[in-house]
């Protein structure tokens, strides 16, 4: 048997014990329950509307500058503009400007 041999076989082996190992270890990245996934994704977007509670919600009656709509965008990162005024009136701030421009493909 030369060495060509013996480094298939010793590879075919390792192959046989890592494959099914790496695919044991991957099962639980798979959602078990599609509810419980969405469920997961609410709570998430929760704790994060939660982190945003010290900056309002609401817009001002004044006018947002394009730095202010920037860090309004960042602060409120974990809220929904459709559901967040006070996203919707920076994301829109951006929008005029020409600073952001929206993804056409997707529905908000």
């Amino acid at each position: 048997m030369n060495g060509w041999v013996a480094f298939a076989i010793g590879l075919g082996a390792a192959l046989m014990v890592m494959v099914p190992v790496v695919a044991a270890t991957m099962w639980w990245q798979v959602p078990a329950d599609r509810e419980a996934a969405k469920t997961r994704i609410t709570e998430q977007r929760t704790q994060n509307m939660l982190r945003a509670k010290d900056f309002p919600h609401n817009p001002h009656d004044r006018d947002l500058g394009i730095h202010e709509a920037h860090m309004t965008m960042q602060r409120h990162r974990g809220c929904r503009a459709d559901e967040c005024p006070r996203k919707a009136a920076a994301r829109q701030v951006l929008i005029s400007a020409g600073r952001m421009k929206p993804d056409t493909s997707r529905e908000y």
